[in-house]
């Protein structure tokens, strides 16, 4: 086809000229103040974080005591389970880059989504277990659940979502195994997002092979770090015969925009 080369070539461009952000939490007004602690707020709030992705949080308040769900800033580098406190480290006692990392816990109220300030192309994102979810893996649960067998797992599914017409509309989901075949991380690892493509907001759903009478019994925690996507590029091209075009980076991966139509990559037109 007569597009292919100026193709590869512009999705080269693409991938070269595309802008990275990346959402480290080392920003210093969601800095925990202290060595070995972590940072949230007295109420529901957001914070940001490599300045276009926005984290919620959900804040209980209990006699003075907090508790805290969804996305909880954390510099703690224990890595032994002792009581509640150590649900917020990671299992290898450190972040992924810098000093602060995040641990994420389901909110009964929603108050645990990821918010773009822009349409971003994810690429991905550093994921890691908690001491709380390791120890709960090796020696069983006080919420009822086992010593893991070579037959357990946790999953964390990860969903992508494209605002359209105000309404969100899932671009795809990508399932990573926080635990399974006996095994279980204890080091950052990468996960490749780049499958939901281009997305206005993240959802995180924690799922597993133990369950009692009040749901999974394995604690519902997991850590990230690193967060990263890049702004959509499109770029202007020439074809031979001397009509300009635009290669154009979608939800649904490159697309050729031409005379304000769009065409897949074989220049076929897309309805």
């Amino acid at each position: 086809m007569k597009y292919s080369f100026v193709l590869l070539c512009m999705f080269l461009s693409v991938n070269i000229l595309a802008q990275s952000y990346v959402a480290d939490f080392e920003e210093s007004e969601i800095s925990p103040v202290a060595e070995d602690t972590i940072w949230a707020s007295t109420s529901n709030n957001a914070f940001v974080s490599g300045s276009v992705f926005s984290f919620q949080q959900e804040v209980s308040n209990y006699g003075g005591v907090y508790y805290y769900a969804g996305s909880i800033v954390s510099n703690q580098v224990d890595t032994i389970y002792g009581y509640y406190a150590d649900a917020y480290n990671a299992a290898c006692g450190a972040a992924h880059s810098g000093s602060n990392y995040l641990v994420w816990y389901p909110s009964w109220y929603g108050y645990d989504s990821v918010l773009m300030a822009q349409p971003m192309q994810m690429e991905g994102v550093y994921l890691n277990n908690t001491t709380w979810v390791t120890d709960a893996i090796v020696y069983g649960d006080h919420m009822g659940g086992n010593v893991f067998s070579s037959d357990d797992w946790i999953s964390l599914t990860i969903n992508g979502w494209a605002f359209v017409n105000q309404q969100p509309v899932s671009t795809g989901s990508v399932v990573y195994y926080l635990a399974k075949d006996g095994e279980y991380l204890m080091n950052w690892t990468w996960c490749d997002l780049s499958s939901l493509g281009t997305i206005d907001a993240l959802t995180f759903v924690l799922d597993g092979s133990q369950y009692n009478e009040y749901g999974l019994s394995t604690p519902t925690y997991f850590c990230l770090d690193d967060l990263t996507a890049s702004v959509p590029t499109s770029l202007q091209q020439t074809d031979r015969d001397g009509s300009a075009g635009s290669v154009v980076l979608t939800s649904r991966g490159l697309r050729i925009e031409r005379d304000g139509m769009l065409y897949d990559l074989l220049g076929r037109r897309l309805f």
